[in-house]
């Protein structure tokens, strides 16, 4: 009896079921989207509840969140962070919620996602953080928000401010040593005198601030 036919059968409906299943999958997840960009926090929740993938992604690399987060919706945005959707993804142009929501002027949503975690040190694939993202487009308020959340170097320079790097303990106490040291010798130097005769029997005390300077008269005492 020829058995071949039996693994090439099932190795057929197993093909078949895969493509079913990522075909099915893969509509959910259009649909899950298409609910995100409309603000259908019911149907969200119904496509959640069957077993969609919160993070499920299109073909650009963009998640219910990222979608809901660019058109400020602010009920759908916090129904997908409590179903954990991932507050840092990046799509393909390496774009995050955070800049998207950004850019759009979303300041209510820029605020819950900061308090969700997300990161406004992230960059695009162009290098633009969200606080770039929304310099660019003129959005104050938001602008406003990622600076007070923003590291002071990213905030600096996004201004335009030359930033210096915090010394660290043991460069603080070596610098502390090293103007300890010049002050005292400083002083040694400003207290150098030089006794001279002018004129005896008058002997006169002079003194220069430092090397290289003039010697100035302090005062005379008559010796005869």
């Amino acid at each position: 009896m020829n058995k071949k036919p039996i693994p090439l059968l099932t190795g057929l409906l197993i093909t078949l079921l895969t493509v079913f299943s990522l075909a099915y999958a893969d509509e959910n997840g259009n649909k899950l989207l298409t609910a995100a960009r409309a603000g259908d926090v019911a149907q969200l929740k119904q496509l959640l509840h069957s077993g969609v993938k919160v993070d499920t992604k299109d073909g650009q690399g963009w998640t219910s969140l990222m979608v809901a987060a660019e058109k400020g919706h602010v009920q759908a945005v916090r129904s997908l962070l409590m179903w954990g959707a991932k507050v840092n993804v990046q799509n393909n142009r390496g774009l995050t919620p955070l800049m998207l929501a950004a850019t759009e002027g979303h300041d209510a949503v820029v605020e819950m996602l900061l308090k969700a975690g997300a990161d406004p040190r992230l960059k695009d694939k162009r290098g633009w953080t969200a606080l770039k993202w929304a310099e660019l487009s003129k959005q104050k308020k938001v602008t406003a928000l990622l600076t007070q959340s923003a590291p002071q170097s990213e905030a600096a320079v996004s201004q335009g401010t030359p930033t210096r790097r915090p010394m660290s303990t043991m460069q603080s106490a070596l610098a502390g040593q090293h103007q300890t040291a010049t002050q005292q010798a400083t002083d040694s130097q400003a207290k150098t005198a030089v006794v001279t005769g002018v004129d005896r029997p008058d002997l006169c005390l002079r003194i220069r601030s430092g090397p290289g300077t003039a010697y100035n008269k302090i005062g005379c005492v008559e010796l005869g």
